[in-house]
């Protein structure tokens, strides 16, 4: 599956006239409901991810987001399977994207990882549900979303994006497309299959994030600390050309897990 990306704020008008696909139509979204990350729900796991040179991120991990996705992303951090691993892609206003490979390869062998906490383990792989049976509405791609997107080979978390589309960038996004008179639910829907209703939008312009997303990518975390540190990472300069990739590496020193105490 291709993906097309836009990079900056100018390139909008482009963006709205070629209405590139970043994932396939038809696939539409659910009723929403109040997401559960703005709330006080604690997630299953905490995860801190430390970037070298730029700082750390603190993310809560939902295992009742997707399980499988939530135990995959635990056992390859408690593996030290992102360690030294490096950010792929940056797209400003869109996402920042750490794709690192097969991470089978990784901890094949190894059986189950302990928490960092010790009082739990992740099992074995079990048969992955359907990627689209897999999505959770009551989780949004919201600004600060960990998740996946289905890359064809099942629920992974060896590749992960965060999101970082902000309320600014949605709102100069409704701005252009009142301009070519469209309204952003008429938008979504015919350049990405999302069916998003004026609740669900208002959601997304409180909280920032890509409605977009809604309905086709797991999500299974969320940055509740780090948030400059989120925003100097995608805010670095890449490439030219639609690769994205980062002029000065972006390492991951470590991820480390901490279970909740229920």
């Amino acid at each position: 599956m291709k993906y097309t990306f836009f990079k900056h704020k100018h390139a909008v008008f482009a963006f709205l006239t070629i209405l590139c696909l970043i994932v396939p139509a038809g696939c539409g979204s659910k009723k929403p409901k109040t997401p559960v990350q703005t709330g006080n729900s604690s997630g299953d796991y905490v995860a801190r991810i430390d970037f070298k040179d730029f700082g750390s991120i603190t993310v809560k991990i939902y295992a009742s987001a997707s399980k499988q996705a939530a135990e995959d992303f635990v056992r390859l951090a408690n593996a030290g399977y992102y360690n030294g691993n490096s950010v792929k892609t940056v797209i400003d206003d869109y996402a920042i994207l750490v794709s690192a490979g097969d991470g089978d390869e990784a901890v094949a062998g190894a059986g189950a990882a302990d928490t960092s906490s010790g009082d739990t383990q992740i099992g074995p792989d079990t048969e992955p549900a359907s990627f689209a049976d897999s999505i959770n509405s009551d989780f949004y791609p919201f600004r600060g979303a960990l998740c996946i997107t289905d890359s064809g080979k099942g629920i992974s978390a060896d590749q992960f994006m965060i999101v970082t589309s902000d309320t600014e960038f949605l709102t100069e996004l409704e701005t252009l497309l009142a301009y070519r008179k469209i309204t952003p639910a008429e938008y979504y829907k015919t350049a990405y299959g999302t069916d998003l209703d004026e609740e669900t939008l208002s959601l997304f312009k409180e909280y920032g994030g890509a409605p977009w997303l809604y309905g086709h990518c797991i999500v299974f975390g969320q940055v509740s600390e780090g948030f400059d540190v989120l925003e100097a990472i995608s805010g670095v300069e890449v490439e030219d050309g639609n690769t994205y990739s980062p002029l000065e590496d972006i390492i991951i020193e470590s991820v480390s897990i901490e279970t909740v105490n229920k």
